[in-house]
């Protein structure tokens, strides 16, 4: 890897990455808020077979970031490696949140669960993951410095989470007036444009020592010696079980346990400051503190933060507290991001092969895996809380309290007892060094030769 001038980012390359998620989060946000509202109110279909068919896809749709990141690895263009997969998946995105929420209704039940199995297929086993993967790679090609990498995960979430309030707000508001069709037009157009703008506005400039191309086998051996990626995948499969869970429970919650659906909107506005802060204070905090413990010390907030929300549920007040704590552990996710650009070279040098797309498909995959069990988690649950549409009873409304507050509460625990043993930047000195000694290493026997 070289490291000139990889930590010579202008802002206007950072806000070229940064944007680029905001895009393809405009999909995941009404996806992850609306898609099982509109499955069970619009389209008709069961909600217990909603669950299964989010976990199928999402399990197959986890492989399919191990397969993309091996190809990223092995992708070789005038455009880099990451980049090019960015500009195929831009107009695919937003074809298929189109065909995502436009279920024909003269198809009958099984004819609609069979189209929402293969639309929902291809948007996220292939797409998302064509444009997710190599987005996330990006961050380690774009510049080896740890702090800068740090700052563009900030500007990142910076875009991602207004965006999506923006969605989570909007949304109830436009479904009444231009329905779900139009909407996801909309949504789509937009989606390609910004998506479009990572791709014509960033650089790939870290290059890798290693000249050899491996076979799978080889690297997917690499990363699997690399504890911290394991750690960091369940993480993120924790981590988006419970977004998946408040995402999908959520639309619910506000309508039947507070009483107006549109206080779901509001929820998005109450996480913003929380949020915020944590985005512009996290690259300066853990330059003193470092990532691991401001990490440790947002989940601990977020989890209290939903104890009032827990004892008073019917208590609008409380739950916006909860979520305004809860913007804390929003801004976490920035760490953990530029954490595993740190994991990376750990890989590199305790192996000597550097395997950015295979290491950052643990993100991928545990995001999809955990958002695909959470989804799955609120069909399930509604459909033994017996949750009818246009229908209340007590049993559906613990139902929706189990989705929505007890079971992140415990999750967020949890987390906390799994990113306990990955500290990753109490060894993070001895990799830098080592990469440094072999980095010297390669360029003076590099001169020899030459």
């Amino acid at each position: 890897m070289s490291e000139k001038n990889t930590s010579n980012i202008s802002i206007g390359e950072k806000l070229a990455y940064g944007i680029g998620d905001a895009g393809s989060n405009i999909i995941w946000a009404l996806i992850s808020s609306f898609l099982i509202l509109y499955y069970t109110d619009h389209a008709g279909i069961a909600a217990a077979s909603i669950g299964t068919m989010m976990l199928i896809i999402r399990l197959l749709d986890g492989g399919s970031d191990i397969l993309m990141g091996f190809i990223v690895d092995r992708t070789k263009s005038r455009w880099g490696k990451a980049r090019p997969w960015i500009m195929v998946s831009a107009p695919l995105m937003g074809i298929g949140l189109v065909l995502l929420f436009n279920v024909p209704q003269s198809f009958d039940e099984t004819q609609k669960l069979i189209y929402a199995y293969l639309t929902y297929a291809f948007i996220t086993v292939i797409v998302y993951t064509m444009v997710n993967l190599p987005y996330n790679s990006l961050l380690s090609l774009i510049t080896s410095d740890q702090h800068e990498r740090s700052v563009l995960t900030s500007i990142r979430f910076g875009f991602v989470m207004p965006i999506m309030t923006g969605v989570i707000v909007v949304t109830p508001y436009l479904i009444n007036s231009i329905g779900f069709g139009q909407l996801s037009f909309i949504f789509g157009v937009i989606a390609f444009l910004l998506i479009s703008i990572t791709f014509w506005g960033t650089k790939e400039r870290v290059k890798t020592l290693e000249t050899k191309s491996f076979d799978f086998k080889t690297e997917f051996k690499a990363v699997s010696s690399n504890r911290f990626f394991w750690l960091y995948t369940l993480i993120y499969a924790l981590l988006f079980m419970i977004n998946g869970l408040s995402a999908g429970s959520g639309v619910y919650f506000a309508r039947d346990i507070l009483g107006n659906i549109e206080l779901f909107g509001l929820t998005g506005i109450a996480s913003m400051p929380g949020m915020l802060l944590g985005l512009i204070l996290f690259p300066k905090i853990s330059e003193k503190f470092g990532k691991w413990k401001v990490m440790m010390a947002m989940l601990a907030i977020s989890a209290m933060g939903l104890i009032p929300s827990i004892l008073y549920p019917s208590n609008v007040a409380a739950y916006m507290g909860a979520m305004a704590f809860r913007g804390l552990s929003i801004a976490l996710a920035a760490g953990l991001y530029a954490t595993v650009a740190d994991i990376v070279e750990y890989g590199e040098y305790k192996t000597g092969i550097r395997t950015d797309g295979l290491i950052f498909s643990s993100t991928s995959f545990g995001t999809k895996v955990g958002m695909g069990l959470g989804t799955a988690f609120v069909g399930w649950t509604l459909a033994w809380g017996g949750y009818q549409a246009g229908q209340v009873t007590e049993t559906s409304l613990f139902a929706i309290k189990l989705m929505a507050l007890y079971t992140p509460f415990v999750m967020t625990l949890v987390i906390m007892v799994v990113l306990w043993f990955a500290n990753v930047d109490k060894v993070y000195p001895e990799v830098r060094a080592g990469l440094k000694k072999s980095h010297t290493e390669h360029a003076q026997q590099s001169e020899a030769n030459s």
